[in-house]
């Protein structure tokens, strides 16, 4: 007879959204439904979900009534760094968005109708962003564990060990 299998649990990703605006939080929710939303009106709410939740990606306004919007952003890559977060703002200007990606931003929207149905492609390009950079983080210390551990061994003061280095050498 065989064992029923359980069903894998997948993650469900987290996704804050940073808006004064009920309305936005509103009209974009329809489109996210596949993920988990957490709402944040001010910057002081959200730097309090942002440190009691898992949040993967941040949708954020710039205007809000607290705090600057990049000033948040820099907050909020400071406490939660692989977090990514993209700016849907009402400000059109290059030189805003300019100013949100070199502060970390993944990507700069406008607040267009238009733009809301795209939201799950936006942030899935940003999970799969994350991944990759946990990824390259994962490669890039298992290879640093490799070589801080062939040092170690070449400076034992064990003869066998020293021998089996200069045997694999």
């Amino acid at each position: 007879m065989a064992v029923p299998r359980r069903p894998e649990k997948t993650h469900v990703p987290h996704v804050l959204v940073v808006d004064d605006e009920e309305a936005f939080h509103r009209s974009i929710s329809r489109y996210l439904g596949e993920y988990r939303l957490h709402r944040a009106y001010t910057g002081v709410r959200a730097l309090e979900t942002l440190s009691t939740h898992a949040i993967d990606v941040v949708l954020l306004d710039l205007g809000l009534p607290d705090v600057s919007g990049l000033k948040l952003l820099a907050d909020i890559k400071d406490l939660s760094p692989d977090t990514q977060v993209l700016v849907v703002t009402a400000s059109s200007a290059l030189s805003t968005a300019v100013e949100a990606i070199k502060a970390g931003a993944f990507d700069f929207l406008t607040k267009q109708h238009e733009n809301y149905q795209a939201l799950p492609y936006h942030i899935g390009r940003a999970l799969r962003h994350r991944q990759w950079q946990r990824q390259k983080v994962a490669v890039s210390l298992s290879k640093d564990w490799h070589k801080d551990a062939f040092t170690l061994l070449e400076r034992s003061d064990s003869g066998a060990v020293r021998e089996a280095v200069c045997l694999v050498q």
